[in-house]
């Protein structure tokens, strides 16, 4: 199975929007000083959005009031998409940019700031900006990749940045909000460089591609925007097309087929169409009358105490780099002497704990914010998943059932807290139990996370367990085969090979037979390090169907350890354990054998 993306103990996700707008450079110095105990920091809550900030109040309230009502137009020209946020936004308003800087760039050496981040976490999304200068265009353009990419599983790097961009000049004011304003900037750079052939633009994976020659990435950037602007506002025409070859995309097409349903005309002709839209300079765009006073009326203005200054602003610290941790951890430190019952600045301390990982120390102040604040669902959230995820946790059947009551609790809390189910979920593909439970969960995770592609790989796995070959081979026909994530369709479709009796018989036959096996096995996979793994494994030959059967009566263990069926659970393992090869399996199952023997000699026996 894949895992999804998730950070680290660094706290990073595999995928970080970071913007520029205003270039800035500064040189670390000495570790940062908390912010003056005489500083104002207010908090505002708007219907969505968390704001944090030592800005003027009317200036605060008009940032979220904007963000709100860039929501309800994007909902208003789109009204076939999701707005509904699955996690909490948390925005950080500086009034200098001297105390931006200081918080949202990185600790050592020296490197380049924006004016404005934003930074997709798994269990939040953090926005840190300040007001000496206009970063609402990065703000509005990584917020529209967070709700493309919510919405739509299968898009195109042009498309992506292209849709972003164009967005991104999102304004609104007493004559109603204007979608789709020209860049000057990009037009400025059209005109000075050639443009990219189409052919090769729609075949840009990555932006990352281009970044050794600067002059082609702006090239992509400006181009991708033109492109898409007209596509949306310049030609009527053009619409039903991106829509057909957008449908062809989430259908599994590839880029060639889905671009011949949407476009039949062929790359010639919209290449020329763009040349001479870029050139006309007039850019249609869309203006609808808003009420401006309703966002800005339902914000709810509070002081901040400075002890939940301190814990905000180590927060932040501690997303943004684990580079930040000692500064957090001060900030942290700092909040519970101001008040010792900052259940939130102990969880700080106990993310820092496990990441360092000294998970005793971790436990205890995750059990002490827990008690302090028992309903902050981001706190058991954040515990639970830290207990998931520690080496062995599979091994300590208490360790899972501790973190699926954290769990539970967390989906009573917050039932729309999507993040809460996959965790959920996974706890029962990596550490078995009940199959019905860890479906159940991922099924609803996939409901409010329809484009993510590790929750029906994840499913795959779980209803193989399960017995339902029909349903696993219908979500890799009908979703993983559709989205943009071939490792994942790949892992699946070997997961039903390999738990295919007829197939994996073969491995214990004739020579002849068993390389045609493992021949077929290899071909479902190219991810090169997956496929070193699966060779490894083949180059065992029989090993390699006794080992698969070792981990199954393994888990079967764990499942019978979390019914608190110990002496069932002890004797599966003795009996297995003399036959073992593989040096990990038998140290992971002497492990677990030691700790369900000190379970047994605790607690009452399963009845017999």
């Amino acid at each position: 199975m894949r895992q999804p993306s998730r950070p680290g103990r660094d706290g990073i996700a595999s995928r970080t929007a970071i913007a520029l707008l205003v270039v800035l450079t500064i040189s670390a110095g000495s570790a940062l000083a908390l912010p003056p105990d005489g500083d104002p920091w207010i908090q505002v809550q708007t219907t969505n959005l968390i704001l944090f900030s030592d800005a003027p109040q009317e200036q605060t309230v008009r940032i979220g009031a904007d963000l709100e009502r860039f929501r309800v137009a994007l909902s208003r020209s789109h009204p076939t998409f999701s707005f509904r946020s699955t996690r909490p936004t948390f925005i950080y308003v500086f009034r200098s940019a001297a105390a931006f800087r200081s918080y949202a760039g990185a600790k050592g050496g020296s490197r380049i700031f924006e004016a404005g981040v934003f930074l997709p976490r798994e269990d939040a999304n953090y926005v840190a900006m300040e007001t000496e200068h206009d970063a609402s265009r990065i703000i509005y353009h990584e917020y529209m990749h967070y709700f493309l990419h919510n919405n739509l599983p299968s898009i195109p790097r042009w498309f992506d940045e292209g849709v972003a961009e164009c967005y991104s000049t999102f304004r609104v004011d007493e004559k109603g909000a204007q979608l789709g304003l020209p860049i000057e900037g990009h037009l400025r750079w059209l005109a000075e460089h050639p443009l990219i052939p189409l052919h090769d633009l729609f075949a840009v994976e990555s932006t990352f591609t281009l970044q050794e020659e600067e002059a082609r990435t702006g090239t992509f950037y400006a181009q991708s925007w033109a492109l898409v602007h007209d596509l949306l506002w310049g030609n009527p025409q053009r619409r039903p097309q991106l829509s057909a070859f957008l449908d062809g995309l989430q259908r599994g097409l590839s880029l060639e087929d889905a671009f011949r349903a949407g476009f039949p005309a062929g790359y010639d002709d919209l290449q020329t169409e763009i040349a001479r839209y870029v050139s006309q300079r007039k850019f249609p765009y869309n203006t609808m009358p808003f009420e401006t006073q309703s966002a800005d009326a339902k914000a709810r203005v509070t002081p901040m105490a400075r002890d939940e200054v301190l814990y905000r602003l180590g927060d932040l610290l501690a997303q943004l780099s684990v580079d930040r941790g000692a500064e957090a951890e001060e900030h942290f430190q700092a909040a519970t002497k101001i008040n010792p019952a900052n259940a939130a600045a102990y969880a700080g301390l106990g993310l820092l704990r496990y990441r360092q990982d000294r998970f005793a120390e971790e436990a205890a102040f995750y059990d002490k914010a827990v008690a302090l604040d028992p309903g902050n669902y981001l706190t058991n959230f954040r515990y639970a998943r830290s207990l998931l995820h520690q080496p062995e946790a599979g091994a300590r059947p208490e360790t899972v059932r501790h973190a699926r009551e954290l769990l539970n609790k967390v989906i009573a809390l917050r039932p729309t807290f999507a993040e809460a189910y996959v965790e959920l979920g996974m706890s029962y593909v990596t550490n078995l139990g009940e199959p019905a439970a860890g479906i159940a969960a991922l099924e609803k995770a996939r409901g409010l996370l329809p484009t993510r592609m590790d929750l029906p790989l994840n499913l795959v796995h779980l209803y193989l367990r399960a017995g339902d070959r029909a349903r696993a081979q219908d979500l890799v026909d009908s979703v993983l085969s559709r989205g943009n994530d071939p490792v994942s369709l790949e892992a699946a479709r070997l997961a039903l090979a390999l738990s295919d009796p007829a197939r994996t018989a073969l491995l214990e036959t004739d020579e002849a037979a068993r390389r045609r096996a493992e021949q077929e096995f290899l071909d479902l996979t190219r991810d090169p390090e997956s496929r070193r793994i699966l060779e490894q494994q083949l180059a065992q030959g029989q090993d390699f169907v006794t080992y698969n059967k070792q981990v199954e009566i393994y888990n079967k263990a764990i499942d019978l350890a979390n019914r608190r069926d110990y002496k069932g659970a002890i004797k599966l393992l003795e009996t297995m354990l003399p036959e073992i090869k593989d040096k990990d399996l038998a140290e992971q199952t002497r492990s677990l054998l030691a700790r369900l023997r000190q379970d047994a000699s605790r607690k009452p026996k399963a009845p017999s």
